[in-house]
């Protein structure tokens, strides 16, 4: 009766180790892999660099011209910050990111009729194209693209300045460069 018990014994103990050791392993597989894909987001937002000079200057002509959309992507940009940064975007909440999309397409709609912008026209209807497949699926890189798109559009804009990271995501600061 004592070799059995201690072979069970020994039997979980084995069990809980390997157990650990795998969690270890693809908790190390995992931490790699969101390295370098934060390697090579920024590497692709390095390239997007815009001057100060143009960031001023599509801020005091478009995001002059375009208040009301500002204020959109101002407010947006906060909530894709609160939802996404700091690795909430492996853990989206789908439904709190389904209901912002079609907030954002309703506005969308809305504030495109006074936009003379062609570039920010061209982003407005890139925004309305990944809200679209954010209510499609459940894909974190639609939602990544939202935030980004945000992201640049608050620096052009308006004077965000949470960062000085440009994704290059936008048509209104490529055109800015």
């Amino acid at each position: 009766m004592t070799f059995k018990r201690t072979m069970w014994t020994l039997g979980i103990i084995a069990f809980l180790v390997l157990g650990v050791f795998v969690y270890l392993v693809v908790s190390d597989i995992m931490t790699k892999e969101e390295v370098a894909s934060e390697s090579n987001q920024t590497e692709e937002a390095e390239s997007g660099k815009v001057s100060t000079e143009k960031i001023e200057e599509t801020q005091a002509t478009v995001g002059e011209d375009n208040k009301d959309v500002g204020k959109f992507v101002s407010k947006t940009h906060d909530f894709y910050n609160d939802t996404t940064g700091y690795g909430a975007i492996n853990s989206l909440d789908w439904k709190k990111q389904r209901e912002k999309a079609r907030t954002i397409l309703s506005e969308v709609k809305s504030l495109k009729a006074n936009v003379t912008s062609e570039s920010l026209i061209v982003d407005l209807e890139e925004i309305e194209s990944y809200a679209s497949a954010a209510l499609e699926e459940k894909d974190k890189e639609t939602i990544r693209n939202l935030h980004r798109m945000f992201h640049d559009l608050d620096i052009a804009l308006n004077s965000y300045s949470g960062t000085d990271k440009v994704w290059g995501i936008t048509e209104t600061l490529e055109s800015a460069q």
